[in-house]
């Protein structure tokens, strides 16, 4: 086989192949490692700290209100969140647009939140809390805004993300792993609260975790269910 042979054939390999392996890794990777969770209640130098959250998500006819209430408030004892340093980014479909965001309101939202944290003073990092079963990039896009438009340093950008196992965690995985990679922050911690027990430890159990959706989601029936039936 000729010189020439070889390379076409070694190019049609290239072409028809199932995966990109480039030729060499020039610029960074990302490192996994445990750490303690977060609390954003740490005192440095006797200087308490704070971490503002962001709780944001889609509310629909699969999380209603009632439910994103009761999440955010469980939440706020969790993190013993004050009433000042936190924000609520909903995101709520117009069924007479199609089920599309209402961008215009989400970006007075991301302004106000913006104020609120360059406002805050001894940040200890930031936090996002995903709340409801759906996604949109809409809130991947608001979510990045405000750790670029967070005025701080770069090594001091440490985001803390959330979420509840509502949802496939894939999509908000393969987000942050973007964040760091590009580096739009400096450190990222990510956790599933239904990976944990009552007792805050560790417990990978299916079986426990899909009895938990069912009892969920009957819950939410029942809500639509009564919403629907209460007069007008």
């Amino acid at each position: 086989m000729t010189t020439e042979q070889t390379n076409k054939q070694d190019l049609l390999l290239d072409v028809g192949a199932t995966c990109h392996i480039p030729m060499k890794i020039r610029d960074k990777a990302i490192v996994f490692r445990c750490s303690h969770v977060w609390t954003g209640s740490s005192v440095i130098s006797n200087v308490e700290q704070t971490m503002p959250t962001i709780f944001i998500g889609i509310i629909d006819e699969t999380y209603p209100e009632s439910l994103w209430n009761d999440h955010l408030d469980r939440f706020k004892k969790l993190f013993t969140i004050c009433d000042n340093t936190f924000m609520e980014l909903k995101l709520c479909p117009s069924r007479k647009d199609g089920g599309r965001v209402d961008h215009f309101k989400l970006s007075a939202d991301v302004a106000k939140a913006l104020d609120m944290l360059n406002q805050t003073s001894n940040l200890c990092g930031l936090r996002f809390v995903r709340l409801g079963t759906s996604s949109s990039p809409a809130m991947e896009e608001a979510s990045e805004s405000l750790i670029r438009g967070w005025d701080v340093s770069f090594d001091k950008k440490c985001v803390q993300f959330v979420s509840l196992g509502d949802s496939d965690d894939s999509q908000w995985l393969k987000f942050t792993y973007s964040l760091c990679i590009r580096q739009v922050c400096f450190e990222l911690q990510f956790f599933n609260t239904n990976d944990y027990n009552i007792h805050g430890f560790l417990e990978f159990n299916n079986q426990k975790k899909e009895i938990a959706k069912q009892i969920k989601k009957a819950l939410i029936q029942a809500m639509n269910d009564q919403a629907q039936k209460a007069p007008n």
